[in-house]
Formats: structure tokens, C-alpha cells, sequence
């Protein structure tokens, strides 16, 4: 059964034509900015202190990523739809999301590693990488026609928001009065604004 060319369930398939190489771009383009960055501060990318996170957020965490994974090896097994209206509409949305994520990451490196990372695309969500991460993978999950890759990540985002959370409250710590201020102007994603709680 389809609905606008999205099936719930798509044959999975190992082949050449597939999700993967979508994927593939993404992570292309993810080594070559990350590679980019100046030595010493690429570490800044994957500073996360998890000392404080609860079992509770332990375990959101894990679940986010577990669903995350599935939703890869959906990726990996289903065949790009090409030819429909529904492959060219996730195309478009996976490019958005993959110039968005691009221009976020530059951000981020051009930032000194003394400052909260607050300008560029950074003025409109405090979590662009996050953001632009789920609006390409929402992209290749359309452009393969797969009704429950899509489902499981929205579930997938929905179980990492404790780690959005997490890290803002590292950020409150280390930036302390900027960061406030800056998560009282900017929304955690993009036009909802959240009640900040330290």
C-alpha cells in the first residue's frame, strides 16, 4: 500500500541504487569540513561531559541511537525511488538539510574555542547540526519511499532531545551569562522556543 509514493514497508534490496549513496554524500562532506578545522579544535565537535547525565537521560540516549541505526540499515536496503514525485521531493529536502548542516559545521569552526558558537545559522536554532542531520535524513527517507525509516527518525529525534538538553546545560556552565542570554533569544530548533530550566 502507498501513499504518495511513500510505502510503509519497501522491499529491502542490496543494491547499487540505494539509500546508501546518499548517505555516503553526507559523510563525505561531514570528514571534509571536519577535517577542515584547525588543529586543536576538532575535539570541540565531540566534547560531551557526561558526568552528570541521569539513567534516565543514559537511557533516552541509547534509544535515540538504536533507532537511529535501524533507520540507517533501512537506508542501506532500500531502493532510491527515482522517477517519482516523492524521490525528487526528498532530494530537495535532503540538500537543504545537507547545505544547511554544512554551513552550520563552518560556523561552529570558525567560532574561538573560548566563545558559545552563536553566529550564522546559529542565530536561529541553538542545535543546527542536530537539526539539519534530521531534515537530511527525513530527506533520504522520502527519497526512498520508506514510510518507517521516516517514523523511526522522528522517534529517533525524539529520544535524543535529552542529549540537546544535556549539552546546553554543559554550555550554561562553561559560557555561563552568555549562553543564557543567548538561549533566551534563539529557539532550540527553529521557531519554538523552550522553557530553559538552570
Amino acid at each position: 500500500m502507498q501513499f504518495f509514493g511513500i510505502e510503509f514497508f519497501p522491499l529491502l534490496t542490496i543494491g547499487i541504487w540505494n539509500g546508501w549513496i546518499l548517505l555516503l554524500i553526507f559523510w563525505v562532506v561531514e570528514l571534509v569540513l571536519v577535517v577542515s578545522f584547525p588543529k586543536g579544535t576538532r575535539g570541540r565537535l565531540f566534547e560531551y561531559d557526561h558526568a552528570t547525565w541521569t539513567k534516565r537521560h543514559r537511557g533516552f540516549l541509547y534509544i535515540g541511537k538504536s533507532f537511529s541505526l535501524i533507520s540507517l540499515i533501512l537506508f542501506f536496503f532500500t531502493s532510491l525511488k527515482f522517477g517519482t514525485p516523492v524521490f525528487y521531493i526528498g532530494l530537495v529536502i535532503y540538500a537543504i538539510g545537507l547545505i544547511a548542516f554544512s554551513i552550520a559545521v563552518i560556523n561552529f569552526r570558525n567560532t574561538p574555542i573560548d566563545e558559545p558558537v552563536t553566529r550564522g545559522i546559529y542565530r536561529y536554532s541553538r542545535n543546527p547540526q542536530v537539526l539539519t542531520i534530521l531534515i537530511t535524513t527525513v530527506g533520504i527517507s522520502l527519497a526512498v519511499g520508506s514510510g518507517i525509516a521516516l517514523c523511526i527518525m522522528v522517534i529517533s529525534a525524539i529520544f535524543n532531545r535529552a542529549r540537546l538538553i544535556e549539552e546546553e546545560k554543559a554550555c550554561l556552565v562553561k559560557y555561563g551569562n552568555s549562553y543564557r542570554e543567548y538561549m533566551e533569544r534563539v529557539p532550540r530548533y527553529l521557531l519554538i522556543k523552550t522553557k530553559i530550566t538552570n
